[in-house]
């Protein structure tokens, strides 16, 4: 019966969600395109921007429990670092972090009709990994928003989209931007986003995802040398924290 009402509920859920996506994309470019012309600062498009993220993960059904918001500092640019298991990860964090930020994305997600334009309008920054060329330059993007103090930047330093309980070796990506742009690292810890979406899974299956909000690290005085002792400290504050928040599951 248990299974059952769950099954009910992913199919409902799975419905308002298609639905609200549909209706948020198609209204998305006209409205970014409108608030870009009237506010050149990005301030407008990037509310917008959140406020759309953030209703899709509202309809996925997620249940917010939030630690540690006394450590953002809503003036700050950072760079912020989150595990990623889920492609509710981003309206999550968009949902909970009041903040200016930008994010790196498959370049063929950009070529989608409307979904696409948004996101181009939003300023995300398209990534095609069969070049390294167009990589770099890709990166390079992101290195001068930080440095510019345009907006915040959020990176996986995982890498990829692991669909695991436990996290995995960070890749050395975010320690060269770190090193380039002096911002603060934020580290952000998701637990609970895999069991509403796996990628695999059509379905959304409603439920509670903690967020935990670490204190920032600065990286003033990061240079290469250090990057092997600062990804080991982050890598193993992840998985600690990662690992309490899985003790705290009830629901």
């Amino acid at each position: 019966m248990v299974k059952k009402k769950k099954f009910i509920s992913a199919i409902l859920t799975t419905f308002l969600v298609i639905l609200a996506g549909l209706v948020v994309f198609i209204l998305w470019p006209p409205i970014m395109l409108f608030a870009r012309l009237l506010d050149r600062s990005e301030k407008a498009p990037n509310t917008i921007s959140r406020w759309g993220l953030s209703f899709l993960s509202f309809v996925s059904g997620v249940r917010l429990t939030v630690e540690g918001r006394e450590n953002l500092d809503k003036k700050q640019q950072y760079l912020i670092l989150a595990n990623h298991k889920s492609a509710i990860d981003i309206p999550v964090l968009a949902r909970i972090l009041p903040i200016h930020f930008k994010f790196f994305a498959s370049s063929r997600f950009f070529y989608i009709p409307f979904f696409g334009w948004g996101m181009a309008l939003a300023g995300y920054i398209p990534v095609n990994r069969a070049s390294r060329v167009k990589s770099y330059k890709a990166v390079q993007k992101g290195i001068n928003i930080l440095s510019r103090n345009q907006a915040s930047l959020l990176i996986f330093p995982e890498g990829t989209r692991i669909e695991e309980h436990h996290i995995k070796r960070f890749k050395h990506g975010f320690l060269w931007i770190a090193t380039k742009s002096r911002k603060p690292l934020l580290p952000v810890v998701l637990e609970g986003t895999l069991e509403i979406k796996k990628k695999k899974e059509r379905l959304f299956y409603p439920g509670r995802v903690r967020v935990s909000i670490l204190p920032p690290v600065p990286t003033t005085d990061l240079t290469k040398d250090k990057w092997p002792q600062l990804r080991q400290k982050l890598e193993k504050q992840f998985q600690e924290e990662y690992a309490r928040l899985l003790t705290l599951r009830s629901d």
